[in-house]
This record gives structure tokens, sequence and C-alpha cells, in this order.
């Protein structure tokens, strides 16, 4: 299960080569941890976003969460927003080109509005939102369980909707305009596609709100709703970076890159393709036994041992080396039983991690054997 990182900023450029193209037209990143202040937003520099002052709602409530903290509300309050602000701009600049919104949150099944992140006016009905048991094309129509991404402008809509998709777990919700296309993503899986006319979602007068429509008290999230982690960008994102995110929201800030203890499988039809490891595979060995019995042949079954102590003082031949190759595993401990000469060599090598307490009369003697008990 992938938890949030413990640092709430990050420069871009420290982080794992695959995920830092994630970086690039973000619009906004709201990693709502508690010691961020109020909803700090962040810029694509990873930097506090200037002009962005999110005031909180009297209820707010920083709530623990499988992934790390995250905010809710207790009452009847909203959660984050400011009004007259427009952070998305769509990659034309102009409110009518690409764009990409994402949040990580488990609203309820209910029959009732609300929405995770929004951008908006209530006066001229021009909205950009991701609504929660919200229905096809309506802003006043509740369907219990549906998702739904919609940009609207004055009373022209344009939406992708996922039936079933609310559930009151933890998903990553996303909506993507790529060109005329309004799609709507459930961790990672594109499951709902409609086509219209592009609508201009900005018109300068516009509000920003994380857990309920922009410059209005309507459609507050459910107090039971939590959000850990809210997104936007001014470009439409690939298919692999947004299953990238679906396999760990927090990617942005890690570095390094990792695809351990996935929070959520990607469903449906979703075929993981390489560049959605971010570059590579990490496992985590069990480490040996400190008591375990070893013998000469678990050297050679283990394909040798990562040793710099080796390589820099005991001469090794090219043979020996070759099977002294790279497993990195923890020392055993300085009395576990095995065979004469091997252990010894074993405590004086391995020193990576857990670097026994040996002096140098033992690391010599250590040497010897080994090569005695390699080369016989």
């Amino acid at each position: 299960m992938r938890q949030k990182p413990p640092r709430w900023n990050i420069a871009p450029a420290l982080v794992a080569p695959g995920s830092r193209r994630l970086w690039q037209g973000l619009a906004f990143l709201a990693p709502l941890w508690g010691n961020a202040g109020n909803g700090a937003l962040l810029n694509s520099m990873g930097q506090p976003l200037a002009g962005a002052n999110l005031t909180a709602g009297s209820t707010l409530q920083w709530r623990g969460t499988p992934y790390g903290p995250g905010a809710g509300i207790s009452g009847a309050s909203n959660l984050l927003s400011q009004d007259n602000i427009e952070f998305i701009s769509t990659s034309d600049e102009a409110g009518a080109g690409d764009l990409t919104m994402i949040i990580l949150a488990n609203p309820i099944a209910e029959s009732r509005i609300s929405w995770g992140l929004a951008q908006g006016n209530v006066a001229d009905n021009t909205n950009l939102w991701l609504g929660f048991n919200n229905a096809a094309g309506s802003v006043a129509t509740a369907t219990s369980g549906m998702f739904s991404f919609n940009t609207r402008n004055v009373n022209s809509n344009t939406n992708a909707v996922v039936s079933g998709a609310i559930d009151g777990k933890y998903h990553l919700f996303g909506g993507r305009r790529a060109g005329a296309n309004v799609e709507g993503f459930v961790d990672g899986v594109l499951r709902a596609t409609a086509s219209g006319t592009i609508q201009d979602i900005k018109t300068g007068t516009l509000g920003f709100a994380i857990g309920q429509r922009p410059e209005t008290t309507t459609f507050r999230i459910d107090t039971a709703c939590t959000i850990v982690f809210a997104a936007a960008w001014n470009r439409a994102l690939s298919n692999a970076e947004m299953r990238m995110l679906a396999i760990d929201p927090f990617c942005m800030f890690r570095p390094m890159a990792e695809w351990r203890g996935v929070w959520t499988p990607p469903g449906g039809d979703a075929v993981l393709a390489p560049a959605d490891t971010l570059n590579s595979l990490s496992f985590d060995p069990s480490a040996m036994s400190q008591a375990h019995n070893l013998i000469p042949m678990d050297g050679f079954l283990a394909e040798g041992f990562e040793t710099p102590g080796l390589f820099q003082a005991h001469l090794l031949p090219a043979l020996d080396m070759h099977m002294a190759s790279g497993f990195d595993s923890a020392s055993p401990g300085a009395g576990a039983p095995g065979a004469p000469g091997f252990r010894i060599s074993v405590i004086a090598g391995n020193s990576r991690r857990n670097k026994p307490a040996v002096d140098g009369r033992s690391v010599s003697v250590a040497a010897l054997n080994r090569i005695k008990t390699i080369t016989e």
C-alpha cells in the first residue's frame, strides 16, 4: 500500500525520472497534508502556488487514511476554496484546450450530489468538475453511485459518466479533455468517453474548490468522505501517465522509481506497459536468517556476494569474483554456525548493510580461508 512521503514539497528534478514528466503542464497539486497548512497548493516547480490562499471551512478535519493524512468535514461547512481564481487555463491558456483533473477520495453512494474538485461560477453556469453521485449532464439531478467528469459553459454541457463507481472505497477518479473528447477514468482505467462541442471553461470570474461547488455552499462532500490528494494539468495526460498515477498517486514525490505494494490494482481491461512501472521494478527480498547454516554450496547457488572489501583487498582470482558478483543481503551474525572458512569469509566480505565487528586479524584469516574454500 503506497503511502504519502513525509515531505509535502520536493524539487521535481529530484524525483524518479519516470515521473518527472508529470510535473509538466501542472496547474496545481494539492497533497493535503495537515502540516502543509490549510490546503497549500504546489505549482509545476514543486513550490507553493502563487496567489493560492485556500480558505478552510470551520469544520475541516485533518484525518488519517491508509495513504497518509487527508481532509474531510465534520459538519456544515466548506472544505477548501478560493473565490475569483482560475488555476486551470487549459493547454491553449484560454479555456478551450486540453486539461486533466484527478482526485483520490472515498465518497459514499447516496442520492445526493457532491463535487470533489471543481472550478466554476454559479452566476453564469460555467463549471468544470469531478462529481460524485452526479447524473449525466446535470448539476441538479443525483444518481447514486455515478461518477461524472463535466465541462460546462452557460447551459452547454459535455460529460463522461461512469455508473457504479462510487462505493465508499478509495479510488483515483480522473477526468481528461483531449480535443473534443471528454473522458472519465477510475483507478487509471478509461471508463467513459463522450464527444461534443468544446466548452470554454475560462471566463475570468470563476472560483476554485475542493470538496464542494465553487463560490457557494452547495454540493459539499459527505462527512464520511475524505480527500487525500487532488491535482490538475493544463494538458491531456497520456493513458500511461494515468495508469502511473493509479499505481502510485504520490510517485511525483518519490526520489526513486518504485513499484511495490500497489495500493489498488487497475481494473477492467487495463494492461500495464513498461512505462507504467516508472522505468524499473524493485523488490524487497527477505533477509537471510541470522541462524542460517551456510555451506560452501550456498555461495554458488546464490551467485556470490557483493563485497567491496573483497574487491579492494583480497585479490581473489577472476573465477572467484565471477561467482561473487551481486547478491546483496544482510550478513549472518558472527556466531552463525557454518562450514569452516566459508562462514568467516562471508562475515569479512559482506559488510554492505550490517558490518560485523571484526578486527584486522580476523579479516585477514577470513580472506585466506575463503580462497582455500573456493580453490579446493
